[in-house]
């Protein structure tokens, strides 16, 4: 009978040196009282751990160890304590090891990479500098690799490319999870094209690997001495990255040549039909080249292959975006939320949709069905603050941000509130949130669109100079934008300062000549400079872009006028009344020209019109008196004036009221 135990021992070995570990587990334990050698022991205990077994692999060698007292067995428990995730109890024994046999390499490296477990990135880098400085060419080239692997990990990239470099320069021992994490590097250092090219020969390995019937076993036990268990996690990077595919498709994408990166996700779906993830992939590729029609498909078929891939979905929604079809997205969101109701974000893209089709009535209880599922998002009460704002109730607005700045105090939201507050006219709180939005983002008072807000609440309180110099800062920034022409001219406008005003419309139009009101703001300055033909030019040109302007007719009759030229300006005058024959301020211009030319009738009953189309709310009283205030009249024709006003105002009530 010990004859035979001792058969199946040799048998166990046997198969345990060709990595046939259900093989050599059955006839290593069926002979297991015939290993009495101490390295037996330790094979029995490895078999035990590669077939998931551990609790027993640990029994066996804690007893060894009892028995012994041997480096060998703290080595080995070393290994499987941190395969089981036990890091810590694993260095006490690595420490023991190193203690009583430091010239060895092995103990130097397993404790690197539990330290790299541990993400104690420095203390790896120690000990497997320690195991190289150890080892020779059979063994050196797998510690390279988890240096390199160290490096990569803890965002040393260029250090973690000089040490994959070493990892494959030893010819014939190259595998491919090694030009993996090449490429990754290369990626993560910026060195994108190199990162393919590296990642092709990975390819091309992996494929011979998978190829074979072991998948590459035997192949990785002639190139490197790493275990079985490590061959299993090779293979499963092989198959997590679909044969690398996906990172080629990713490495392409970057360079924005979609269809490579589709290719890519094409010869992984060849290698792996029918995955959900790969189609999708491959849908946001073709949607990223505007093949619409092929990634329609392709998400299509990634919901077939998984109904519940919640990314296709809003990768659908957004194809039919980017096509401007929104009803279209729309209806996918709202099959979306009918499958996965309780998903916030679910929710917040159908609210989106919503107001993107400016359904802001619909888009406001989906929010609030929102907010319900989530309120300690601040991006969903920002989204309600836009909801609010776009339905003009300001007010609720400035809570939903509020609320939203209670939970992250981010620039932008301190932003859209200051704008809320400056249309509420409480400037004095518009200026605290520019501060306190400055404050959030340091970089943001360097910006033309900080510079603008800040110069239109100054120009609102009115603060001229200071709103002048935020709007001279906005300009440097930005200066292809018409409107800081505009506002900084008004600025100097009320600072009197009318040539720096009339040269910021100049600018203006250079900047965007269709900017038409900078000709009406210019024709206005030079009307005031009393510089009339310039205005009148200005105001011609506003009128030719605007033909249908009262404005533009108005303030040209006021330039005729100015400039003595009565019979045109009564056509300008009687050209803005055919537009809005409500126009009060267009009356009381006719009225003197009608005065001057000794027409007292048409005066009067200019004068009439002009009292009677003042504001509705102002009293007739207070309108009889702006009458009797307006000079260069004569006083019978105020007085008739004011009696027929009256005499409208009893006859008809409030008339116009």
């Amino acid at each position: 009978m010990g004859f035979v135990k001792k058969w199946y021992v040799r048998l166990g070995q046997r198969y345990f040196r060709k990595k046939k570990i259900e093989l050599a587990a059955k006839y290593y334990l069926k002979g297991e009282s015939e290993a009495t050698a101490l390295w037996q022991k330790l094979e029995i205990a490895e078999i035990l751990h590669n077939l998931d077994r551990p609790e027993e692999a640990l029994q066996r060698i804690g007893a060894v160890i009892e028995q012994t007292n041997a480096i060998s067995a703290y080595e080995r428990r070393a290994h499987i304590l941190r395969e089981m995730g036990r890091k810590e109890e694993a260095l006490l024994d690595l420490d023991e090891v190193i203690k009583r046999e430091p010239d060895s390499y092995l103990p130097w490296y397993t404790r690197g990479i539990t330290y790299r477990d541990l993400a104690r990135y420095d203390e790896a880098v120690r000990d497997l500098h320690e195991s190289i400085k150890r080892e020779d060419e059979d063994t050196v080239v797998t510690t390279y690799y988890e240096l390199a692997m160290v490096y990569y990990e803890s965002g040393k990239f260029h250090e973690a490319v000089d040490a994959f470099r070493q990892t494959l320069s030893y010819a014939g021992r190259d595998i491919p999870v090694y030009y993996l994490g090449m490429a990754r590097a290369l990626d993560a250092a910026g060195e994108v094209d190199e990162a393919i090219r590296y990642l092709l020969q990975g390819i091309e390995m992996a494929d011979v690997f998978e190829s074979k019937p072991d998948h590459g076993l035997s192949l990785l036990i002639q190139k490197t001495n790493y275990s079985y268990g490590a061959f299993q996690t090779f293979r499963q990077q092989i198959r997590n990255s679909y044969s690398f595919r996906m990172d080629l498709s990713d490495l392409y994408a970057q360079k924005k040549e979609f269809d490579l990166a589709a290719d890519a996700i094409s010869q992984a779906l060849r290698l792996y039909p029918g995955v959900a993830e790969l189609y999708l992939k491959r849908g946001i590729f073709h949607r990223l080249s505007d093949k619409w029609n092929e990634a329609e498909q392709d998400l299509n078929r990634a919901l077939e292959a998984d109904p519940g891939l919640l990314k296709a979905y809003y990768e659908k929604a957004l194809l039919y975006r980017r096509q401007e079809q929104e009803e279209r997205s729309l209806q996918v969101l709202l099959e979306l939320n009918g499958k996965f109701e309780e998903s916030p974000v679910a929710c917040y893209w159908l609210a989106d949709s919503y107001c993107r089709l400016e359904r802001y009535e619909e888009a406001l209880p989906v929010n609030q069905r929102l907010l319900e599922l989530e309120d300690d998002d601040p991006l969903n009460y920002v989204q309600q603050g836009e909801i609010y704002h776009a339905l003009e109730r300001e007010s609720q607005a400035v809570a939903s941000y509020t609320r939203a700045l209670e939970l992250s105090a981010d620039a932008e939201v301190f932003m859209k509130r200051s704008y809320l507050y400056y249309k509420l006219d409480k400037y004095d709180e518009a200026w605290v949130d520019l501060q306190e939005a400055a404050a959030a983002d340091a970089e943001l008072p360097e910006t033309a669109y900080y510079r603008k807000a800040m110069g239109y609440v100054l120009k609102a309180m009115e603060r001229w100079d200071f709103a002048a110099e935020a709007f001279t800062k906005a300009i440097e920034l930005n200066p292809g934008d018409p409107a800081l022409y505009e506002a900084r001219a008004e600025c100097r406008l009320e600072l009197n300062e009318l040539d720096q005003a009339a040269e910021d419309c100049t600018a203006g139009l250079k900047a965007d000549p269709s900017y038409s009101i900078l000709y009406s703001l210019r024709g206005y300055i030079h009307y005031l400079s009393d510089r009339y033909e310039e205005a009148k030019s200005d105001a011609e040109d506003f009128i030719r872009m605007h033909p249908d302007s009262i404005g533009g007719y108005y303030n040209l009759g006021l330039i005729y006028y100015s400039m003595a030229e009565e019979d045109l300006a009564l056509k300008m005058f009687n050209r803005v009344l055919s537009i809005d024959s409500f126009h009060a301020r267009t009356y009381l211009y006719k009225a003197y020209i009608h005065f001057n030319r000794i027409e007292f009738e048409a005066c009067i009953d200019c004068l009439v019109q002009w009292g009677l189309y003042l504001d509705a709310a102002t009293p007739l009283e207070r309108k009889l008196e702006q009458l009797r205030e307006l000079n260069g009249l004569d006083e019978d024709v105020i007085e008739t004036a004011s009696v027929r006003l009256s005499e409208m105002y009893s006859q008809t009530g409030r008339y116009l009221n």
